[in-house]
């Protein structure tokens, strides 16, 4: 059935295409000179609906719903899907923002039911799943990331149903789809959130099934999503959906992984599509067009998978223009400003951006962190580096000191930290080891680095103001062995300081000490997070 309808004459009549910034919308732009396809991909948004600074905004979904929630929380929103100090365990090792993703829409829409209809409650005995020694897997959660005994594992889920629960009291809810590769559970009739891995499978034959979506089951389940929150929330819906950039990182199907990831974003960008179309109160932002259509050195991590953070901001700010139009209250500051007035391009922003940016010397200056930033990214497209023109926009939010001063120390002390990696390449045995930088709130770090040969790496922690650190990453960490094999289970690290020893904002960076390689989202700065105990998410 078609999703729209459109008469002949309506279309050609007086036909001059949308235009945004001197630019035609309803053909593809040329390639040569400035144009709205590179180097950010710049698409029209309309917005159906509008955020005010005192909504309260939950987010559900993939990893990449994870980067919204930090992005919005950066621009001063209430985030009410953060997870924070969720009950801790001996046997977890996983942050608590990493044990609440949801991958595909089915079990967003389980744990909308468990939150919002009083008819459906969770059932411990249908989703924890024994597997041996007393433990149970909740594979409606991250699944074998985290096995727990019974006990704890109903605290623990419940905990978590506590959290989702806040739903109610949100104002917009933010939808972000993932995958289209679907595990499910016969015995308990519910499609799962994770993979279920063979020596569970085998333990429980017969049980797990894998589902691949089509357009029709993907639809049907973000029909049941927008019902259940019409029913359970108390304000009317404002629902926004996004589908993650972020590829798969295997198929389990008979396929290479290149063909198997199109079908799975093309499916749920169809079936987004259609469930958009004259639904009142819930729009689309294309978020997956900007990532996959702009210059790919300005989106992806070394890893190709997954989206800067810097770019997470830039897609933020997109919606906040907008959704707000210009931004209430106290003006965005340092990175967030020159992503909003710069990449954006949009006047507006720009004008906030730029407010009161006279004195080129104060902490946070704008102007200072729009000029790095385009010097950064023209060296970046001229081949440079990211990393040392980002750790310098980032130092434009506490800068103390004149914007010479401060670039000349941040230049000299990268050469430092660039000629002692050269030394370590030299003489490291296990050269070309990556790793990722999970979570650093300015009191806890936490993150993985792995060899080529599954040795524990030591890791070199550099927090702005104190000297370095060295951990050894030697914590297990399932998620990654699942990807990467069991040879590198035990490949996370861990940091804890004290609560006094580091302020809001403070910059980390990250590096393996052997072959001097920086960590996928390393440099980062501390997120504040009022009333908390700290814990990162």
């Amino acid at each position: 059935m078609a999703i729209e309808i459109i008469p002949a004459e309506s279309l050609w009549r007086g036909r001059s295409g949308p235009r945004q910034a001197g630019h035609r919308q309803d053909r593809w732009p040329g390639r040569p000179g400035n144009n709205r396809l590179r180097p950010l991909t710049e698409p029209r948004i309309s917005a159906g609906f509008q955020i005010s600074r005192s909504d309260r905004i939950f987010c559900i979904g993939s990893c990449f719903a994870r980067e919204i929630e930090v992005a919005l929380e950066r621009f001063g929103y209430e985030v009410l899907s953060t997870a924070r100090d969720l009950p801790v365990s001996p046997r977890r090792q996983l942050s608590d923002g990493a044990m609440v993703r949801k991958f595909n829409v089915a079990s967003i829409r389980n744990e909308l039911a468990w939150a919002l209809d009083p008819a459906d409650p969770w059932q411990p005995e249908s989703n924890l799943v024994p597997v041996g020694g007393g433990l149970v897997h909740d594979y409606q959660l991250c699944g074998a990331g985290y096995g727990e005994l019974l006990e704890p594992a109903i605290a623990f889920r419940q905990a978590c149903n506590q959290l989702f629960a806040r739903i109610r009291q949100a104002d917009v809810v933010v939808l972000t789809l993932g995958l289209s590769e679907v595990w499910f559970d016969r015995d308990s009739g519910l499609h799962l959130n994770v993979a279920v891995p063979a020596w569970v499978a085998d333990r429980h034959p017969g049980r797990f099934e894998l589902h691949v979506f089509d357009h029709g089951q993907t639809l049907a389940q973000l029909e049941a999503c927008h019902r259940l929150l019409c029913q359970g929330l108390a304000a009317p819906v404002r629902l926004l959906v996004t589908v993650s950039p972020v590829p798969l990182a295997r198929t389990f199907r008979d396929k290479d992984v290149f063909s198997a990831n199109a079908y799975s974003k093309a499916v749920l960008r169809s079936a987004v599509e259609e469930f958009v179309a004259g639904r009142p109160g819930v729009d689309y932002f294309p978020s997956y067009e900007i990532c996959t259509l702009s210059d790919p050195s300005l989106v992806w991590e070394p890893d190709h998978r997954h989206v800067q953070r810097p770019l997470v901001g830039h897609l933020m700010g997109q919606v906040l223009a907008a959704y707000t139009g210009q931004p209430e209250g106290a003006p965005l500051l340092g990175l967030d400003a020159a992503i909003v007035a710069w990449q954006a391009d949009r006047a507006a922003a720009a004008r906030v951006a730029l407010q009161g940016a006279g004195d080129a010397s104060r902490p946070g200056d704008p102007a200072l962190a729009v000029a790095l930033l385009k010097l950064g990214l023209a060296m970046q497209l001229r081949g440079g580096t990211r990393r040392g023109w980002l750790a310098l926009v980032r130092a434009c939010r506490r800068l103390q000191v004149g914007p010479r001063q401060m670039l000349r120390s941040r230049l000299l002390k990268r050469r430092r930290s660039v000629a002692g990696a050269g030394s370590a390449r030299a003489t490291g045995a296990d050269a070309g080891g990556h790793g990722y930088l999970d979570a650093w709130d300015g009191r806890v770090a936490i993150g993985w680095a792995l060899s080529r040969r599954g040795r524990p790496l030591t890791v070199v922690l550099e927090i702005e103001g104190q000297p370095q650190r060295r951990v050894l990453a030697d914590k297990p960490r399932p998620d990654v062995a699942d990807d990467y094999g069991r040879q590198h289970l035990r490949c996370g690290f861990q940091l804890e300081l004290d609560a006094s020893d580091v302020a809001p904002g403070t910059l980390l960076a990250v590096w393996i000490e052997d072959s001097g390689e920086m960590l996928v989202n390393s440099p980062l700065l501390a997120v504040a997070l009022p009333g908390t105990s700290g814990h990162p998410d």
